[in-house]
């Protein structure tokens, strides 16, 4: 049992997080028809209280690898280059198609920078730390992949299109495989918060660029060609860093670890 012991811990963080941003939800008129919407409009009262949460929790934590340090090595932070210039040709095309007043701007780069901390602080930071603590690094990786998709299906609640939240919660599956490869090859949480908080900011931005936003969305080929035309490409390359992993960190894992002292302690009890 005590091998479990991270993992259900972080699965309690984790109900814990979604309840509170779910009841703090309820808190402000949900007439969201997407999540554009909800995010532009005001503070969201759902992120405020899960990143509350979370900075109340972390301190209590004195788990090791929960990534909250300076990258390691430094020069780790140039795999990045890829999302960083699909931010960047967002934010420009956006730029292009017309911004929304400044207003609007400061509360969704707000909105977007709760999302970008309380989302990889409770994935790539605590659920995956509690996943290490019994599985191997590829388990481990993609069960917080998959974990991380399937929280994306709660965004039904908020919009009430569960086809669109299906579709989001793929779509967070297939970003999520680059998210934690960042997070593993820089051995650090801050470079996936900031390049989080500008990917989502980045597109709500050419949402908003592209037309009015209080549109509901229907499920179509291109609301599904689109999405997958951007993201695939960077799940490809998440899965193109993920190569050798085991090889250059597998030490991560606990069970990596029990293995190797208890290879060392059958070793000194060998007889000379």
């Amino acid at each position: 049992m005590r091998k479990f012991g991270k993992l259900l811990a972080a699965f309690v963080i984790l109900f814990l997080w979604v309840v509170v941003t779910l009841l703090a939800g309820l808190l402000q008129p949900q007439p969201a028809a997407n999540q554009a919407v909800l995010i532009s409009g005001q503070i969201a009262l759902g992120l405020v209280a899960a990143s509350i949460f979370l900075l109340i929790v972390l301190p209590f934590l004195k788990w090791d690898l929960l990534g909250f340090n300076a990258p390691r090595p430094r020069r780790s932070l140039l795999i990045t280059w890829v999302p960083l210039t699909y931010i960047v040709l967002l934010l420009g095309g956006a730029i292009f198609g017309g911004l929304p007043p400044a207003g609007t701007i400061a509360i969704v780069f707000a909105n977007c920078v709760l999302v970008g901390f309380s989302e990889e602080a409770m994935f790539r930071g605590i659920l995956f730390r509690g996943a290490l603590g019994c599985m191997r690094l590829w388990p481990a990786l993609l069960f917080t992949s998959v974990i991380f998709g399937l929280i994306h299906t709660l965004n039904v609640f908020s919009t009430g299109n569960l086809a669109v939240a299906v579709l989001q919660a793929c779509a967070a599956f297939l970003s999520g495989m680059l998210y934690i490869a960042i997070r593993i090859r820089t051995q650090s949480i801050y470079p996936m918060m900031v390049i989080h908080m500008l990917w989502d900011f980045s597109l709500f931005m050419v949402a908003h660029a592209s037309g009015p936003i209080d549109q509901k969305i229907e499920v179509t080929f291109s609301a599904i060609a689109v999405p997958g035309l951007i993201v695939l490409p960077l799940f490809a390359y998440g899965f193109w860093l993920l190569r050798g992993l085991g090889r250059d960190f597998g030490w991560m894992s606990d069970v990596v670890k029990r293995e190797e002292e208890a290879k060392l302690a059958a070793g000194s009890a060998t007889p000379v």
